[in-house]
């Protein structure tokens, strides 16, 4: 290689001999740190004994932590604080997931009005965050903690749907059980029948769902004993009963007395009488008073001995203290067998107990049947005077009855409505943040198509297009955001300056295609001499700039010493010379230089150095 180059290098310094900017090694002063509020951690005094779990640091793996000692087995109330300070934190932080986390937990530790907040506000957040698993685990929450049964049965509808169309058959079950319960309560026993059997159907044949629907069973009963059918009612309780045989509990004694009523509706007075006394004497040992006192009723509606009646009436009126309608109830039920059978004494003083148990408690149903007892009771004595009053109350009363019927229905109704509703415009949201989502992908993606387009159009216009090299405009830009870089980073930074010369290049006489042969052959020469992250340039008519980044002098010197071998080996005749090109390399770094425009000024005069000290030649600027 020494054999192939003449006078290939040599240095001029005495232009530039300024010591670097940088030189005895001083570095850049440290950025101020930023001001830091004094912080403490975030749990009260009774919960230090939890910081030993926690990060220190105000941040997501300190809220983690956090809502991981919420999940373990800790006291109730300290699980409330660590999920209230964890939603205080990611409240901090701005982590809506996090938030919704600890709202989540909230809503399933607290039974009262800030467990059905925590809970409404964690289903609106699942929503926007798009986890349809956990927001409908929420709405149930909230159809289980609402107090007014309206917004309750919103909730529990919106989470069956929800539950519905992602095939989640066991939220779907729990959410139709609670709606079949808020049904009862609302008065719309059919709607009730509908949603318990359609729970009942999705347990299926796994045991340990039907032993969870026991509930279920038993509500279905009733259902069907109010809607007059007596065979499926036998059939709810029968199942009812066997999930609960011997286990002496109120379900069982509510089992075996549904059984009992079902068969009282048969009219088959002999089973029901067995299966009643059956659930009154498990009842019995229960600490269940209204229970004892329903099957006590329904069991006197199963005596066959009149004589029996009156005493089980009376024992069940014992125990209906504090329990007003089921209390007027019996009375009812006393007088109406007092008045049968002639008592009617006996039957005028409970019809007028339970008119007035009635009204104390607002059951405008029980003081309306008494009403209508006395009624008849006056006019079996024919006393239509006395039977005016009170079949004139009967009808007020009858009329206040249907009235809140009819409101019950609007109620349940509206809540229909409501959840539909709500299921709709939850559908549009998702559908326009769908289309957000496309619109934003669809954008991004021409976005990124026109900056490649962009970039092509960078690539192929800033080309010289005489010798295949980049153009000026495109080297130099790039010569400054490489220094701007170096600048910031300290990376070394190299430039070289290359002219060529060759027979004819100054004359007046120009032979362009020669021209354009000899500067392509000298660009190709360049490109195949240094590294693919080197860029060669056209800096002027019979100039070139070699921008190496990342490369200090001696490295820089290696590249250009490859380029001077090559071109000595290049064959010049085949690109129409008479006699070899030559070339003159001016090489700077960095260093002390302070702007681009230096940069280029310090290589270039130093290739007008190396072109004074003879062909082939490498000058290096220190």
């Amino acid at each position: 290689m020494e054999a192939g180059l003449r006078k290939r290098s040599s240095v001029g310094c005495k232009a530039f001999d300024r010591p670097p900017a940088y030189a005895g090694g001083m570095t850049l002063p440290a950025a101020a740190p930023l001001p830091s509020e004094e912080w403490s951690a975030l749990l009260p005094p009774a919960l230090q004994p939890y910081e030993a779990r926690l990060s220190p640091e105000r941040s997501l793996a300190r809220v983690d932590g956090l809502l991981q000692l919420v999940t373990e087995p800790h006291p109730l109330q300290d699980r409330v604080d660590l999920a209230l300070a964890a939603r205080d934190l990611a409240a901090f932080l701005n982590d809506a997931e996090r938030q919704a986390g600890a709202n989540f937990h909230l809503a399933h530790l607290l039974d009262s009005a800030e467990g059905l907040a925590a809970a409404r506000l964690a289903a609106s957040q699942y929503e926007h965050l798009r986890d349809p698993e956990r927001e409908r685990q929420s709405l149930y929450r909230v159809a289980q903690l609402a107090p007014d049964p309206r917004e309750a049965l919103v909730a529990a509808v919106q989470a069956t749907e929800l539950a519905r169309d992602a095939l989640d058959g066991a939220l779907e079950e729990q959410a139709l059980r609670r709606s079949a319960a808020l049904l009862m309560d609302l008065e719309d026993h059919a709607g009730a029948l509908g949603a318990a059997r359609a729970a009942l159907a999705l347990a299926g044949e796994d045991a340990a769902r039907q032993h969870a629907s026991l509930p279920l069973l038993l509500l279905l009963g009733d259902l069907h004993l109010r809607a007059g059918d007596a065979v499926e009612a036998l059939a709810a309780f029968r199942a009812a009963a066997y999930l609960v045989n011997g286990q002496g509990t109120a379900e069982q004694a509510e089992a075996l007395g549904g059984v009992g009523r079902a068969y009282l509706a048969q009219g088959d007075l002999e089973r029901a009488g067995k299966f009643l006394e059956k659930a009154t004497e498990v009842a019995r040992d229960l600490d269940a008073p209204a229970l004892h006192a329903r099957l006590l009723n329904a069991l006197a509606a199963a005596q066959t001995d009149p004589g029996r009646v009156s005493p089980i009436l009376k024992g069940s009126l014992a125990l209906t203290g504090d329990a007003p309608r089921l209390h007027g109830e019996t009375l009812l039920r006393l007088g109406q067998h007092a008045q049968g059978h002639g008592q009617t004494r006996e039957a005028r003083e409970a019809f007028l107990e339970a008119a007035s148990v009635g009204q104390a408690s607002g059951d405008a149903i029980n003081e309306a049947e008494a009403h209508a007892g006395l009624a008849a009771l006056a006019l079996a004595q024919g006393n239509a005077e006395a039977a005016v009053p009170a079949l004139r109350r009967w009808g007020e009363l009858q009329a206040s009855a249907r009235e809140a019927q009819l409101g019950a229905q609007r109620r349940v109704q509206d809540a229909l409505r409501d959840a539909q509703h709500g299921l709709a415009l939850r559908r549009e949201r998702r559908e326009a943040r769908d289309t957000l989502d496309s619109a934003m992908d669809q954008a991004s993606a021409q976005l990124q198509e026109l900056q490649q387009l962009v970039s092509r159009w960078r690539g192929t216009s800033m080309l010289d297009p005489d010798s295949g090299a980049r153009s000026r405009e495109y080297g130099v830009d790039l010569l400054r955001q490489h220094f701007r870089r170096s600048e910031r980073t300290r990376a070394p930074l190299s430039l070289a300056v290359v002219a060529v010369e060759f027979p004819g290049a100054h004359s007046d006489v120009k032979d362009t295609l020669l021209e354009s042969n000899v500067m392509t052959a000298v660009a190709r020469l360049l490109q195949r001499s240094v590294r693919d992250t080197d860029t060669v340039a056209r800096f002027d008519q019979f100039k070139f700039m070699v921008v190496l980044p990342d490369t200090d002098v001696a490295g820089a010197r290696v590249a250009m010493e490859r380029v001077l071998l090559g071109v000595t080996q290049e064959d010049w005749a085949a690109q129409g010379l008479t006699s070899p090109a030559t070339l003159a390399v001016g090489l700077a770094a960095r260093g002390f230089i302070q702007g681009v425009e230096q940069m280029i000024d310090v290589a270039d005069a130093e290739q007008y150095r190396a072109r004074r000290q003879g062909p082939d030649t490498l000058s290096v600027a220190c």
